[in-house]
């Protein structure tokens, strides 16, 4: 519970560290930072595991992740740069009710009347929040990162159970320091 709200607290810091930044930072060094930090909180949690735990399972399910959170970042940094924080957490905080039609697509799931009628009271409050008379650019790039949030919470789904939470993250953050090294 702690590491959970501590991950939170990180992850409003960084919404405000982007807004407090207006643009005057390029987005791929923005990203390229903190996916550096992160990954050098990670690594000594990846060292610590044997080297059968370390492993990374299914390699092109793991590169498709970590490049969805690179394209959503950087929609991410876009997105807040431009709206209100609380228009774009409002945004990105509708990857849930996303998921839902994408988890029917891909993964074959059945609809409920419940989650249907959830999920159409979750879009209506998106809506409001989003007014769409005032609609712009930078919508989209919320959107994006939302529809990134939703894949990647879905395809979570398809990682290897012997995978480890610990070499996920570690790989994930490998690869997206990798890419944007490049």
């Amino acid at each position: 519970m702690i590491f959970l709200i501590l991950g939170n607290l990180a992850a409003s810091l960084s919404d405000v560290a982007v807004k407090l930044l207006n643009g005057e930072v390029s987005a791929f060094q923005y990203i390229f930072i903190r996916q550096l930090f992160s990954t050098l909180v990670i690594y000594p949690l990846w060292l610590k595991q044997s080297k059968q735990k370390r492993k990374l399972y299914s390699a092109k399910l793991n590169l498709f992740r970590a490049h969805l959170i690179i394209i959503g970042s950087g929609c991410m940094v876009i997105a807040i740069t431009h709206l209100t924080l609380a228009t774009a957490n409002a945004i990105f905080h509708a990857a849930p009710l996303m998921m839902l039609p994408l988890s029917i697509l891909l993964l074959q799931e059945k609809l409920t009347i419940k989650s249907s009628v959830l999920s159409l009271i979750g879009f209506s409050g998106v809506i409001v929040v989003l007014r769409p008379s005032e609609f712009e650019l930078a919508v989209v790039f919320a959107l994006v990162t939302t529809f990134t949030i939703a894949l990647f919470n879905l395809t979570a789904k398809k990682l290897p159970t012997e995978q480890t939470v610990v070499s996920t993250l570690f790989g994930h953050h490998y690869f997206h320091y990798r890419s944007l090294a490049a």
